[in-house]
């Protein structure tokens, strides 16, 4: 994926440039992550419970979180039930679909390392 944003900083246009975004646009959106190890940063929910947001950082740079406000984890979900489980520090494994970089500019969307993701697991690490 970096050499997705440094094409797009090489670019010689917007056309090229936009034609970079759009690619990287649907290439991140069909990424499936399967069974990842990172450390569970946030955990929290809104007022009674019934939305949980997570956020789990993978090595230095990468991180993934629930969108809280389109697509939180609901109460009574096998993700929610795992995480009433974890504290923040833990290591756990995860997977995850529905990938959206949750930059706002274009150019942030194709080179910054931060994501909204569907969590579809979640699990202490062994």
């Amino acid at each position: 994926m970096k050499e997705n944003c440094a094409e797009y900083r090489d670019a010689p246009n917007d056309i090229k440039r936009s034609a970079i975004f759009n690619a990287h646009k649907s290439f991140v959106r069909a990424m499936k992550l399967t069974d990842v190890r990172g450390t569970l940063t946030t955990i929290s929910t809104n007022q009674g419970g019934s939305d949980l947001t997570l956020k789990i950082e993978v090595g230095d740079d990468v991180e993934f979180t629930t969108e809280a406000l389109f697509a939180p984890v609901k109460k009574g979900s096998q993700v929610y039930r795992a995480a009433a489980e974890m504290r923040e520090g833990q290591c756990v494994v995860f997977s995850a679909d529905k990938l959206e970089p949750s930059s706002m500019m274009e150019m942030s969307k194709v080179c910054d390392t931060e994501y909204f993701a569907n969590f579809t697991s979640l699990k202490p690490c062994p």
